[in-house]
């Protein structure tokens, strides 16, 4: 069963979510023409550096936790990865914005996005010889700037109160996967610095991998009503 480890993870990942979709209030389920087009926008962006990333020996994975069926030259696991927890991520994303009407950070968001993105390029400035915490404090403060101030983003506050929530099973996931481990990560290229197991470059990928689905999320579901 050890080869399934990473698939299992993910299978966890999904159920409750996924179950629970078809739940009368939320009804979350009519949202999906929306947002799995938004997943597989983000998908095809972050398989394609995650293709890069391995090649370059940033990461890799370990043999015994994954079935060995590889894709892009990523375990299948891996590609599934980039559905899955945007998935479940959406999910508690709209389930916080029906129970919480009130959208709690509004008027905090803008001294959010600059605090947040200062202490980015602080660390992408300090940390500028190691690539994976350069590049993904550099891109995370570009798009977090440009929701905030070109597209003026009026979900930000939502998405920074669902972050919140979301590192809670971020971590627990990401720390199970570098605990047992399923991915290595080459201390050449983080910081060294660690949320138990988790190297904290990956809640900052995190972030904006989710804030990638439910921007495309948003925007087509804007769309939509339009039409």
């Amino acid at each position: 069963m050890n080869h399934y480890t990473y698939f299992l993870l993910l299978l966890g990942t999904l159920s409750y979510p996924l179950l629970r979709s078809f739940e009368p209030r939320v009804q979350f389920y009519k949202n999906f023409k929306f947002l799995f087009p938004a997943i597989l926008y983000s998908a095809v962006i972050f398989i394609a550096a995650d293709v890069w990333f391995v090649r370059q020996g940033i990461w890799w994975f370990n043999p015994e936790h994954i079935t060995g069926i590889i894709l892009f030259n990523l375990p299948l696991e891996e590609c599934l990865f980039f559905f899955i927890v945007p998935f479940s991520s959406v999910f508690i994303y709209d389930v916080l914005n029906y129970f919480v009407k009130k959208d709690v950070l509004k008027n905090y968001t803008k001294i959010i996005t600059i605090v947040f993105c200062l202490i980015l390029l602080a660390t992408a400035i300090v940390y500028q010889h190691r690539f994976y915490t350069l590049f993904y404090c550099l891109a995370l403060a570009i798009y977090l700037l440009f929701h905030q101030f070109v597209l003026k983003s009026t979900y930000l506050g939502r998405f920074y109160l669902l972050w919140t929530i979301l590192i809670i099973p971020f971590l627990l996931f990401d720390g199970l996967a570098t605990w047992i481990p399923i991915v290595y990560y080459n201390d050449n290229f983080i910081t060294g610095f660690h949320v138990f197991t988790t190297p904290i470059e990956d809640l900052i990928y995190g972030i904006l991998q989710i804030l990638l689905v439910i921007g495309a999320y948003e925007w087509m579901k804007r769309r939509g009503k339009e039409i």
